[in-house]
């Protein structure tokens, strides 16, 4: 549900990984589409923290900038969502350069 809470913000590539670990397959699929940089926003429950972490085995990996007291793109309304993916795309662009 998270991830077509993201594509109803507008976000267009967006993927689930359905628990908090990416498959191998899921790894592969990815790698051949070219992607290498990865903006997470797993859950920031310990389970999320932990997918995260995993992800960095394989993708530059960038956190989604929550705010404070939200666990998921489901906690956000619109302007929450602005706010976050703002800070978070500042972080990436900085990567980027």
């Amino acid at each position: 549900m998270d991830a077509l809470k993201l594509k109803q913000f507008g976000l267009k590539y967006v993927a689930a990984i359905f628990g908090w670990k990416i498959t191998d397959k899921q790894v592969g699929k990815l790698k051949a589409m070219g992607v290498k940089t990865i903006i997470s926003a797993l859950d920031t429950d310990e389970p999320g923290k932990k997918g995260t972490d995993y992800l960095k085995n394989f993708f530059d990996v960038i956190d989604f900038k929550f705010p404070e007291g939200k666990k998921d793109p489901g906690d956000l309304n619109r302007k929450q969502f602005n706010i976050a993916y703002k800070k978070t795309k500042t972080i990436y662009r900085s990567r980027r350069i």
